[in-house]
């Protein structure tokens, strides 16, 4: 499975292609959104340095 962020009109698209079939049923779509959110949301705590104080 590869996955490639694209930013289109400032909005982030996640492009996933596989050469298997990786969603059979709705449930499978879910779990997909659901793990590239936390990826994304992980990604996003790397990144940045938060002050809270």
């Amino acid at each position: 499975m590869k996955i490639e962020a694209h930013n289109i009109n400032d909005t982030l698209i996640a492009e996933v292609t596989s050469n298997i079939i990786i969603i059979n049923k709705a449930e499978d779509g879910l779990d997909l959104l659901g793990n590239l959110y936390i990826l994304i949301v992980s990604r996003l705590f790397d990144t940045y340095t938060m002050d809270l104080e």
